[in-house]
């Protein structure tokens, strides 16, 4: 048959994903952790929702950097693309201007986490010159 296109791919993915993630959520309230409460999703419902506008918008923007990563891998060939995932980078942005982390750090975490931010950086440059 013919090959499987990048939006079929990635729509697939992600079904396959929320599934999975939808039946692993269930079974924690089912059987959770030792020492922590059952649960039950009409408990879950009922609750009081602080968080989940924040857990929402994280998967938002998961699933963007998710297609985009397909996207990217379409034009760019997925192993280059894959050089230059945005995850941990998103994850640390997130840590440090959200909540607060590495607030109290040495200088040479600081330094560190610019010397990341600046590799990441230079490798999407040098990647989009590459393909250029």
């Amino acid at each position: 048959g013919a090959p499987l296109k990048v939006f079929a791919a990635n729509l697939y993915f992600c079904v396959a994903f929320a599934l999975s993630a939808w039946a692993a959520n269930l079974a924690l309230m089912r059987w959770p952790p030792p020492g922590t409460q059952r649960s039950s999703l009409s408990e879950y419902a009922s609750s009081p929702s602080d968080g989940r506008w924040l857990a929402l918008l994280s998967g938002v923007v998961c699933a963007i950097g998710n297609a985009a990563q397909f996207v990217g891998g379409d034009m760019a060939g997925f192993a280059s693309a894959d050089l230059v995932q945005a995850f941990p980078i998103v994850g640390t942005v997130w840590g440090v201007a959200c909540l607060g982390e590495f607030r109290k750090a040495s200088s040479r975490v600081y330094v560190l986490l610019a010397a990341m931010y600046g590799a990441f950086l230079s490798a999407v440059a040098l990647l989009a010159w590459s393909v250029r």
